[in-house]
């Protein structure tokens, strides 16, 4: 959430962004994957961010720029040993090296309208009769603001839904629950390294009504002492910790609400991510930050004329009758990418096809989002995938 958090500020992308999570060579021979193998094909970012998807991160750095990304990090709750960004783009999935202490701070700031606040590990030393000896300070006026707060709302939205069925069904496995069993609104991010050594989550409480009530972030670390690889993924492992964790933690705490954020919130579509428009089958609203509202629509779908025998682009050879019909088109996503545009035109020939048809770059496999255990949108990207192919043509009289 910290680099989607900076490129919201960057003004890089929205939540509404269509990225195409499909693996792409992006430099030297380096090419990931999802944990799973599938390639969703068009997700927007609030849904790559919910589902912890690796390459709409990647790509999101890359067009924020990674090294700007890595100085607000350093600017910001981050310490790094290295004095320039050797991780390149693929900071966004978590290669470079960071203690989780700052990374509970960049939680608490989100938490906390953008503002990070010094960390105390001892707030008081008394003798053995009350007699104060040491007291740390109130770090209430110390605040260091490293997020906008418009920035730390938007995120804050996007990661309360992780814990709502209704909005993530598989994350919200790791929902937190009241003493009596009603669900506990919370912010949850999970993460699990590449060689599955380190599985983490973290989260947050919405802040209390009470001005002097608590205000809780927690994070766990699950993995082996000698770095040696785990079993499971982090939602099952560190998620289920981080439940049972903060469900006791904050048994005594009263249920407090997150509140909607100040924001622009439109009409857009599910789909594009654009505004509704003659191509929309289906609308949600979504927020933004001022002045990055959506003002196309439909710019990913194309119509055009079919044999109806045969599904081909029309032209004279065809049996017909023709046809016209609209079609999305991913050869229009990410055209100023051309090896990202041309990853995606290979993943619709297979998408065209359907869900589970293998092939790319990683040899994975075409999935509408997420999987075949919760498909938020059922058997679709949003439409027919384009075809490319024509109705052979006439061999000439002789």
């Amino acid at each position: 959430p910290v680099v989607y958090g900076y490129a919201l500020e960057m003004q890089a992308i929205t939540p509404a962004t269509m990225f195409m999570d499909v693996p792409v060579d992006f430099g030297q021979g380096w090419t990931p994957q999802e944990w799973d193998g599938r390639e969703r094909g068009p997700v927007r970012m609030r849904q790559a961010l919910q589902g912890s998807l690796n390459i709409p991160a990647i790509k999101t750095a890359i067009r924020a720029g990674a090294d700007n990304i890595w100085r607000r990090m350093r600017d910001g709750a981050f310490r790094f040993r290295e004095s320039t960004n050797i991780a390149g783009s693929s900071l966004a999935i978590g290669t470079l090296e960071i203690r989780y202490v700052d990374l509970l701070s960049a939680y608490g700031a989100l938490a906390n309208e953008g503002k990070m606040f010094p960390r105390r590990y001892i707030l008081r030393i008394e003798k053995r009769d009350g007699t104060m000896v040491y007291e740390a300070p109130d770090p209430s006026g110390s605040a260091t603001k490293i997020f906008e707060a418009d920035t730390a709302a938007l995120v804050t939205d996007i990661l309360s839904g992780n814990t709502d069925p209704q909005e993530n069904a598989i994350w919200a496995a790791a929902r937190l629950k009241m003493p009596g069993g009603a669900r506990r609104p919370a912010a949850l991010k999970t993460g699990t390294s590449s060689d599955i050594k380190d599985q983490t989550a973290f989260g947050y409480l919405a802040p209390p009504s009470d001005p002097n009530g608590q205000q809780l972030v927690t994070g766990v670390w699950a993995g082996n002492s000698d770095s040696t690889p785990t079993a499971g993924l982090s939602l099952a492992t560190a998620g289920s910790l981080w439940q049972s964790a903060f469900n006791e933690i904050a048994r005594n705490v009263p249920k407090a609400d997150f509140v909607a954020p100040n924001l622009p919130k439109i009409t857009i579509d599910t789909f594009t991510g654009e505004l509704p428009g003659p191509c929309t089958t289906r609308t949600m609203s979504e927020y933004f930050l001022p002045g990055t509202q959506p003002t196309t629509s439909c710019s990913t779908y194309v119509t055009l004329q079919i044999d109806t025998a045969t599904g081909l682009v029309w032209n004279p050879s065809c049996v017909g009758p023709m046809e016209t019909q609209t079609f999305l088109d991913v050869s229009r996503l990410e055209t100023d990418y051309p090896k990202w545009q041309a990853a995606n035109i290979e993943w619709a020939e297979r998408a065209r096809l359907g869900d589970g048809q293998v092939g790319g770059a990683t040899g994975g496999i075409t999935s509408y989002f997420y999987s075949q255990y919760w498909k938020p949108y059922g058997n679709t990207w949003g439409g027919t995938i384009a075809p490319t192919a024509s109705c052979l043509t006439a061999p000439p009289l002789p």
